[in-house]
């Protein structure tokens, strides 16, 4: 089953990208992850949803929200 929705997923701990990364791709989505607010930005295209950790080791979830608020559709921090 595809859902067709492109997700983005920003976290430090690279153990709860793995995860986030199994569950959403099993549930048909395409995952792109970041464990950081660069690889975040350079993640191409738009997405529907980002899946974003508040507690990033440089920075925080809502400031990178702000940063890329202009390609992703739903935040979630």
């Amino acid at each position: 089953m595809r859902t067709g929705l492109r997700i983005l997923c920003v976290d430090n701990e690279p153990v709860i990208l793995r995860g986030l990364r199994a569950v959403l791709e099993r549930m048909g989505a395409e995952v792109f992850t970041a464990r950081d607010a660069d690889e975040a930005l350079m993640q191409p295209g738009l997405f529907d949803l980002a899946l974003v950790d508040y507690h990033l080791d440089h920075g925080n979830g809502l400031s990178l929200q702000d940063r890329l608020a202009a390609r992703v559709e739903r935040f979630v921090i």
